[in-house]
């Protein structure tokens, strides 16, 4: 509930000086209090309002909204599946009009992933593509998702593993590349510490294969190697 009020108090800052975002606040304080109802009603009247709006209004909203997310980390809690509707539609267009504009690419690769049919891997690539460096919020994504996806694909291990270990094997090249971007050191510590360990145990996994033995996890033990390990993730 703090990270909610936090997000509405910094929206309602920046509608005081626009109108246009009235019902949008409307939604965000019957939410907050609770008013599943009343919020819906008031995010429709919004949605509705929208439709009036010139794409550079739209576009302005979502950089507003966005700005804010990002820094507090709380999307779910604010955008509603017909909120995301909305900005993809807007997201889409921009993308049609404005081919450089690494945003897009980054907001729908970062928050629409379970909304729309592209890889969101491959939306944060483009994103990275433009906006290089800068793009730290791209950037940071693609890495947990490049770990968790890796984490999934190893957690049954010794009894089955669930990726493509070839493709998991090459993937890592394009992964420390992705994590020399990363401008936060001890985020990228972190991140390199588990990078490592999935490598390893994906390389370890390869090897046992070939040798055909019976005991992958008695042979990691002769190594002095553990399998189960806590994967941090990034979200910390």
């Amino acid at each position: 509930m703090k990270e909610i009020v936090n997000t509405i108090e910094k929206i309602k800052t920046i509608g005081s000086n626009n109108g246009k975002y009235t019902s949008f606040i409307k939604y965000c304080e019957a939410k907050k209090s609770g008013l599943r109802k009343e919020a819906f009603k008031s995010l429709k009247s919004f949605l509705d309002e929208t439709d009036k709006w010139s794409e550079e209004e739209k576009r302005n909203f979502l950089i507003d909204i966005f700005q804010i997310i990002e820094a507090n980390d709380d999307d779910e809690v604010i955008l509603p599946h017909p909120l995301k509707e909305f900005f993809i539609k807007v997201l889409r267009k921009w993308n049609e009009e404005c081919k450089t504009d690494s945003r897009p690419y980054r907001w729908l690769g970062m928050f629409m992933g379970f909304e729309i049919e592209e890889n969101s891997s491959e939306l944060l690539k483009k994103a990275i593509e433009l906006g290089g460096e800068s793009e730290q919020g791209a950037v940071k994504k693609l890495l947990v998702t490049y770990i968790s996806g890796l984490d999934f694909d190893t957690h049954e291990l010794p009894a089955s593993y669930l990726g493509d270990l070839e493709e998991d094997i090459k993937e890592f090249g394009e992964i420390i590349k992705t994590l020399n971007m990363l401008k936060d050191e001890e985020l990228r510590l972190k991140l390199y510490e588990e990078i490592k360990y999935l490598q390893d145990l994906i390389l370890d996994w390869n090897q046992f294969l070939k040798m055909n033995m019976k005991d992958f996890e008695s042979w990691r033990k002769e190594q002095g190697k553990i399998i189960h390990k806590t994967i941090f993730h990034g979200l910390e």
